[in-house]
């Protein structure tokens, strides 16, 4: 076992290396691809985007080195490697297509840079399968995987003996293209490529059972990574179709977004802090509603009230909503705050009734022997302490009291 967990340290070191020189190689030959003023724009934005996915084998590399077995962590690494590859190999291809035209290198690159982005299409399903231990949830899951490597290979094998040609490079030849490939396999063809789309939702299927199973810390984690699908789902179909950003701004809100699921991937396969997923997904829901009802109110009194009233591009409207939305602010975030913590961060809403229970009693007149049986009421009722006491320093008097004998000594 530490003759394997010492070769996979060395692997892991190898492929994060990999990942580091192909997309220091791809900047490089993409600079010489592209030599106009627009081409320099693209350039940083591809340079910026290619970056994070080296953050993430980089993520993976930490993971790794402490857990070198773990599969998820390697799920990762392939992320992180297969996209810096893929770049260099596309900039490769065009480079020596520009400078030598069809020969042997320009070839094999290009076969190279038909197939390799299906490597891009296993991480997402294997880390739904595996996360967040490295172990599928049970047996039963087992074909599953067999289908997801099955659909990639048939991928590959289409796409690697394709025989049309290539129009991102005006037409390059596949090499070892085969003519009666895709009009013999039509079908297969269709199947394996929405099969790839498909595999990350049916991947996703066993989440379903690994949640209802867990406790405590898997627990946390399982809300975790349902948090991080609810924002990938929020960011693809919301934010990225919505706003029309420049490829720059792109860039940088698409490398974000992959170092956010990357970290976050990696938080809950580390256990960092996972406890916290409660207050992060109640805090984000909460904001997320008193934002989209103070900007409904905003926009009914700048646009809905002065458009009845015949008061259109009216200075004094903007004012009162602005007033009115920042004075709903407070007392809207706390109510609904209240209301999102009843759901999705029950500890800290029953923390909250239990504090507030208790400070009520306090505003009653107390002796300090009702405010020591006040206390050891409250810790027992709510909290089933093992022992619970006080600790008494008055008069010369100390003291630690077990509760389940004696609640006080005076």
């Amino acid at each position: 076992m530490g003759v394997r967990s010492g070769l996979l340290r060395v692997a892991a070191k190898g492929a994060w290396l990999v990942s580091v020189l192909s997309y220091l190689a791809s900047v490089g030959l993409e600079a010489a691809n592209k030599q106009d003023d627009e081409a320099a724009t693209e350039l940083v934005a591809v340079a910026i985007q290619n970056l994070s996915f080296v953050a993430i084998a980089t993520l993976a590399l930490l993971i790794l080195r402490s857990q070198p077995e773990n599969k998820v962590a390697w799920a990762i690494m392939l992320a992180g490697v297969v996209f810096p590859v893929e770049a260099f190999i596309a900039q490769l291809t065009e480079y020596a297509l520009n400078a030598w035209g069809q020969v042997g290198i320009t070839l094999l690159a290009g076969w190279v840079s038909r197939w390799i982005w299906i490597g891009a299409t296993l991480p997402v399903p294997l880390i739904l399968l595996f996360y967040p231990d490295g172990m599928l949830p049970s047996s039963r899951w087992k074909p599953v995987v067999f289908i997801v490597l099955s659909i990639v290979a048939i991928t590959w094998v289409f796409s690697a003996f394709d025989p049309t040609p290539m129009e991102e490079f005006t037409g390059l030849r596949n090499p070892v293209g085969i003519e009666t490939l895709l009009s013999s396999f039509t079908m297969v063809v269709g199947i394996a490529f929405w099969g790839l789309a498909i595999l990350p939702l049916l991947a996703a299927v066993s989440l379903i059972p690994r949640y209802r199973r867990s406790r405590g810390v898997e627990r946390q984690q399982m809300k975790l990574i349902a948090w991080v699908g609810a924002v990938s789902v929020f960011f693809f179909l919301i934010l990225d179709t919505v706003f029309q950003l420049d490829p720059v701004a792109d860039a940088i809100t698409n490398t974000l977004f992959t170092l956010y699921v990357g970290a976050a991937i990696t938080a809950g396969i580390v256990r960092y802090k996972v406890f916290e997923i409660d207050r992060i997904i109640s805090r984000s829901i909460s904001y997320t509603i008193v934002v989209a009802v103070l900007g409904a109110v905003f926009a009914v009194g700048v646009v809905g009230i002065p458009n009845v009233l015949g008061l259109k591009d009216s200075p004094a409207m903007v004012a009162v909503s602005t007033l009115a939305v920042a004075g709903l602010f407070n007392p809207m975030r706390r109510r609904i705050q209240t209301t999102v913590n009843r759901r999705f961060n029950r500890s800290k809403y029953q923390a909250d009734q239990v504090a507030e229970e208790f400070a009520a009693r306090l505003r009653r007149p107390l002796t300090a022997e009702q405010l020591g049986d006040l206390w050891v009421e409250t810790v027992n009722t709510y909290f089933e302490p093992a022992s619970s006491g006080i600790w008494l320093n008055a008069r010369g008097i100390t003291g630690l009291v077990d509760s389940r004998s004696d609640p006080l000594i005076r």
